[in-house]
C-alpha cells in the first residue's frame, strides 16, 4: 500500500465518520431499551404518592401563544398533584397569553425584555423567579398566600419539567418523567414526536378559478402536503431512532425541546439563559460535559404539530438545521479532545452525534463523496477510498430503509414517498438567504 493510498484512505475514513456513526445509531436502536425498567410497574394512579414525594414544578415558556396553549395547559393540569405547580412564562407577549394562563389555573409570570429574546431567557427567568420566591419565603414565612406569586406555600421543586406551549401530553407523562429523573438523578427526555397537520396553509399557491381575485387573496387555501410527512419522518429518525441507539450504546441522548425533566439542583446550577436558536442542543452538551448527560425515556411520549404554514415550516427547519450545524462547527473538536482526554464515552458520543448533518445534506454529501472517490480511483488508481465510501454509504442506506420500514411507515406510507421530491425542493428555502437570516437570531415560528 503506497503512502498516497494510506493518506487518502485515512482522510476518507475521517470524512465518513458521520455516515458510519448514524448507521451505528440506527442499528443500535433495535437493541433492548436499557432504561425501560425506570417506569414503575403496575401503577395505580398518576397521583400515587410512592412515585415521588417532593414537589414537581412544570414550566411552560410561551410567546404570544394565546388560545393555542389551552389544550397543553389542560393536559398538564390533569396530571398535577395538589403539591405540584404549573408556571407559565408569558415572554414578551403582546396578546392574551397571560390572561389565558391564569384562566387555566396556572401561575403566570411575565417577562418583558426585547433585548433578550428566546426560550432560553424565558426558562432562566422562571428558574430565578422560583429561587427568589423560595428565599423570600424563608426570610418571611409568615406572609399570607399570594405574597410570593403563588409559591408561598411550596418549597423548591424536587423535579422541574419543561413543556412547550403547543405540546400534547400522553397519560402519566409527568409522573413517568419525574419518577425517572428522581431515581437516576439525571435529566430525562421524553420521546418527543411530531404529528403532521391534517391540512397545510399554502402561502403561495392558489387555484385559479372564477373566484374574485381580492376574495381569493384574503383566504388561505387548505391543501394536503406530503412534505410535512417527510419532515415528520426525519424528526422521528432523530428523536426516536437515533436517540434510542445513542442511549442503548452510550447511555446518553439529546434534549429535544419539550418533555424534559431535571432534578432541581442540576438545572438550577447549570442552566444559563441565552438567545441560542437551538438552546436544547447547547444545553445537552453543557450538561454532558459536566457529568449530567440526559437519558431517553421512550415510553413517556409527548407530541407536537408542525406549523401549518409553509413559511413557518421552512423557518422552523432553518432554525433547527442551521443552528445545529453552527454548534457542530463550534463544539465538535473541543468535545472530542475533552472526551478522549477524560476517557469519557458519553462526551465522545455526543461529539460524534452532532457531527452528523441534517439527513438531506448527509445523503447529498455522501453521493458527492462517492463520485469524488470514484474519480480518484479512475485518475490515480487508488481504489481504497472508493471502497470505504461505498461500504459506508451502502450500510447507511440499509439502515435508513430499516428505520422507515420498522418505525416510519405509519407516518410516511409508500403512497407518500413522492413527497420526498417536494421536501428536497423545500430545502432550498432552508439553506437559502432567507433561511440563513432566520437562523441568526430567535424568531417565533409562524404556526398558521
Amino acid at each position: 500500500m503506497t503512502f498516497l493510498t494510506i493518506i487518502l484512505s485515512a482522510i476518507t475514513f475521517i470524512i465518513c465518520i458521520p455516515i458510519i456513526f448514524i448507521t451505528i445509531e440506527i442499528f443500535a436502536s433495535f437493541l433492548s431499551d436499557r432504561h425501560a425498567a425506570l417506569l414503575p410497574a403496575n401503577r395505580r394512579s398518576p397521583n400515587d404518592p410512592d412515585i415521588i414525594n417532593g414537589h414537581i414544578f412544570v414550566v411552560v415558556p410561551a410567546h404570544n401563544e394565546g388560545e393555542n396553549m389551552r389544550p397543553t395547559l389542560r393536559d398538564i393540569s390533569r396530571q398535577l398533584r395538589p403539591q405540584d405547580k404549573l408556571i407559565v412564562v408569558a415572554d414578551n407577549c403582546t396578546d392574551t397569553t397571560a390572561d389565558i394562563a391564569r384562566e387555566e389555573g396556572a401561575i403566570c409570570i411575565e417577562r418583558h425584555n426585547l433585548e433578550q429574546r428566546g426560550k432560553g431567557y424565558a426558562i432562566e427567568f422562571a428558574l430565578n423567579h422560583i429561587q427568589e420566591n423560595y428565599k423570600a419565603q424563608k426570610q418571611s414565612p409568615d406572609q399570607p398566600d399570594g405574597q410570593h406569586d403563588g409559591l408561598a406555600q411550596s418549597d423548591r421543586p424536587e423535579i422541574l419539567i419543561l413543556i412547550d406551549a403547543d405540546s400534547r401530553l400522553t397519560e402519566d407523562l409527568l409522573s413517568n418523567l419525574a419518577s425517572a429523573s428522581h431515581k437516576t438523578q439525571r435529566p430525562v427526555q421524553a420521546l418527543y414526536l411530531m404529528n403532521p397537520p391534517k391540512t397545510i396553509t399554502s402561502d403561495s399557491e392558489l387555484i385559479e378559478d372564477d373566484i374574485d381575485k381580492d376574495s381569493q387573496q384574503s383566504q388561505n387555501l387548505q391543501i394536503p402536503d406530503l412534505r410535512v410527512r417527510v419532515s415528520a419522518f426525519a424528526w422521528l429518525l432523530i428523536n426516536q431512532v437515533r436517540m434510542s441507539g445513542l442511549g442503548n450504546l452510550f447511555d446518553t441522548t439529546r434534549l429535544t425541546g419539550s418533555g424534559m425533566a431535571f432534578p432541581w439542583t442540576i438545572i438550577q446550577s447549570t442552566f444559563k439563559g441565552s438567545g441560542n436558536i437551538v438552546e436544547d442542543l447547547a444545553f445537552t452538551l453543557a450538561l454532558t460535559v459536566k457529568g449530567h448527560s440526559p437519558i431517553l425515556l421512550k415510553e413517556a411520549k409527548i407530541f407536537g404539530t408542525f406549523p401549518s404554514s409553509q413559511e413557518g415550516a421552512a423557518t422552523q427547519r432553518a432554525r433547527w438545521e442551521l443552528g445545529s450545524l453552527a454548534i457542530a462547527r463550534k463544539k465538535i473538536f473541543s468535545l472530542l479532545a475533552q472526551g478522549i482526554k477524560e476517557r469519557n464515552l458519553k462526551i465522545i458520543a455526543a461529539a460524534l452525534d452532532i457531527s452528523i448533518p441534517p439527513l438531506v445534506m448527509l445523503i447529498f454529501s455522501s453521493i458527492l463523496l462517492l463520485l469524488i472517490s470514484a474519480l480518484i480511483a479512475l485518475l490515480f488508481g487508488v481504489v481504497t477510498p472508493f471502497k470505504i465510501v461505498a461500504f459506508s454509504f451502502f450500510w447507511m442506506c440499509i439502515a435508513l430503509f430499516l428505520s422507515w420500514f420498522f418505525y416510519g411507515r405509519t407516518i410516511l406510507p409508500p403512497s407518500a414517498l413522492p413527497g420526498i421530491f417536494a421536501f428536497l425542493l423545500e430545502k432550498l428555502k432552508v439553506y437559502g438567504a432567507k433561511g440563513r437570516q432566520s437562523a441568526q437570531t430567535w424568531t417565533r415560528t409562524k404556526r398558521d
